[in-house]
């Protein structure tokens, strides 16, 4: 067995220094987390080790994702509550499936409640950004459908946890003290003292959220989607200004749907269909880069960054027709169908940046909007079993904390998806993106997503799974972990932590991480790019040796864990 655990921040994250990367290669200092008969990597060390434990006691993938989801709920509540949504791709007898249980519009929504609200940032903080969230239903029906172990056993690592504390970390603490201003009344009465954030080291207890949990473990989603914990969402929502009702608690559903596939580079790519704009785009990104033979390019050189932009640039641009599914008017199909991808790639340049005639791709392109850099709070785990059944799962609440609503009688943190509409027609989100009317605000909707969970198999066996949290960073991020996990023989931690870099059409800048040669950005803007340095995003992946050891990474440009055994 190995365990890990890594604190990292943002000091820490920087000992991938400048001089780890030659202008021609990377290499990394790092070592990935090993299991023989399975592994969990998560945001979270208690989250893996729980999950580790499952398996290790004879649970599946399935069993192994829904502790470590819940554990996840309290030890991160700033993106692993239970009050948001997500998705996953799950991998079981061989046959790969999609799980859509993201947050949806209340009944009452509207298209224009948030153009004629006073209040600029009604999507994103308070009751009126708060969508139905759907973790709890989606974690059941995973279970139902696939679980071994019982429920109620799946729910007791969190509940220890909750009753019995945990230590703030550094990440917590830093983002207590990004949002501690945007919380309601509760959230600032629990996670603070005398008006400031909790410091590192004090003991959190989550008595409130035991008891939810405890109503969970008994009545499965009844015990949340109705029910005293219900009655405390609606009301604590309509008290912060929002629609949300008890009839759309009690009426949520998830929705199986056929995931996206491709063979590229010898294998059989699996990721997440629309409502999520992952799968189509990192599906169209790999194709490009085949077609562009990439991989003939020196790993991580001025060479193949520029052209990885290149392909981003493209990729994004088609993002405009993606919405939920309802409302779409072409499929993931035509968007990457072999001969669009072939035009896109004619348009590309090894010597420079160039601008294809956009209009000819059939889409005006948008108004350019200027990006906002922002903690945007998602994340990602993934969980193999001995037989090789699979789980490589996303979950947000979309920014930071969330709406910054936490529920009084039960301390429930509240997603603030909402703002993942066309909130605002022709205004950027807080992800800097500015979206189509096909995602405008409508009743009972799913709001576009870049969420991009990702399986891997060759010769029909299971070889990687890979995700990210991080806005619409996170597809580029996912694409380029796979692309050098499919390419180079670097082991999978050393890939996890090698710089990355982002371009997502709008704004037309070349985003990467600090730690990027400054030689490898020079050459960046000869070819005629604007590059600014943000963190891109973090990345969790498994992937299968050829040894037949699975490794496992957790990124460490913020905290995680790994278990395997």
């Amino acid at each position: 067995m190995r365990f890990e655990f890594k604190r990292t921040s943002s000091v820490l994250a920087l000992n991938l220094t400048v001089a780890a990367f030659s202008l021609m290669a990377a290499t990394v200092e790092a070592a990935p987390t090993i299991g023989r008969s399975g592994l969990v990597v998560s945001a979270d060390h208690w989250a893996s080790e729980a999950g580790k434990q499952v398996l290790a006691s004879g649970g599946n993938a399935a069993d192994a994702a829904v502790a470590t989801a819940l554990v996840l709920a309290v030890t991160r509540p700033y993106f692993g509550s239970i009050g948001g949504g997500g998705f996953l791709l799950v991998r079981m007898n061989g046959k790969v499936h999609a799980l859509d249980y993201r947050e949806r519009a209340p009944s009452a929504a509207r298209p224009d409640m948030y153009t004629s609200h006073p209040n600029k940032k009604a999507s994103e903080i308070g009751g009126l950004a708060v969508a139905t969230p759907g973790v709890v239903r989606g974690l059941w029906d995973l279970h139902q459908k696939f679980g071994k172990l019982p429920w109620t056993r799946l729910a007791e690592p969190a509940i220890r946890l909750a009753e019995s504390g945990y230590v703030v970390s550094g990440e917590i603490h830093d983002r207590l003290k990004e949002s501690l201003a945007d919380f309601d009344q509760s959230g600032k009465t629990f996670w603070s003292r005398e008006g400031k954030p909790l410091e590192v080291g004090t003991t959190v207890r989550q008595p409130k959220l035991a008891a939810a949990l405890r109503a969970i473990q008994k009545q499965g989603p009844g015990g949340f989607y109705k029910g005293p914990v219900a009655r405390d969402i609606v009301e604590t929502v309509k008290k912060e200004g929002g629609i949300l009702t008890l009839a759309d608690l009690s009426e949520y559903r998830t929705l199986w749907r056929d995931p996206l596939e491709l063979n590229v580079y010898g294998h059989r790519v699996y990721s997440m269909p629309p409502p999520s704009s992952g799968g189509t785009l990192l599906l169209s990104e790999l194709q490009m880069a085949e077609k562009l033979k990439l991989h003939d390019e020196k790993p991580w050189s001025g060479a193949q960054f520029h052209l990885l932009a290149e392909i981003m640039r493209r990729a994004f641009f088609e993002r405009q027709y993606i919405a939920d599914p309802r409302a779409m008017t072409v499929t993931p199909a035509q968007i990457f169908d072999p001969a669009r991808i072939a035009r896109w790639v004619s348009t590309v340049t090894r010597d420079r940046r160039t601008e294809p005639d956009w209009k000819s791709f059939d889409l005006d392109a948008l108004r350019a909007q200027p990006a906002k850099e922002e903690r945007l709070e998602t994340t990602h785990y993934c969980v193999v079993d001995r037989d090789g059944n699979a789980v490589s799962a996303t979950t947000t609440l979309n920014g930071n904390y969330g709406s910054g609503v936490w529920t009084s009688r039960f301390g429930i943190n509240l997603n603030n998806e909402m703002d993942d509409f066309t909130a605002r027609p022709g205004e950027p989100n807080m992800f800097g993106l500015t979206q189509s009317a096909l995602n405008k605000v409508e009743p009972g909707k799913t709001p576009l997503s870049s969420m991009t969970p990702t399986i891997v198999e060759k010769d029909g066996a299971l070889v990687m799974l890979v995700g990210s949290p991080g806005g619409p960073r996170i597809i580029n991020s996912v694409f380029q972990v796979l692309f050098w996990a499919l390419t180079t023989k670097f082991d999978i931690d050393e890939i996890v932590q090698a710089p990355r870099v982002h371009h997502q059409f709008l704004p037309d800048i070349v985003f990467h991480d600090r730690t990027l040669n400054p030689e490898v950005v020079r050459l960046l803007e000869e070819k005629g790019h604007k590059t600014k340095a943000e963190t891109v995003a973090r990345v969790y992946a498994i992937r299968k040796r050829a040894d037949g050891l699975w490794e496992g990474a957790f990124d460490a440009r913020g905290e995680g864990g790994g278990s395997g055994y």
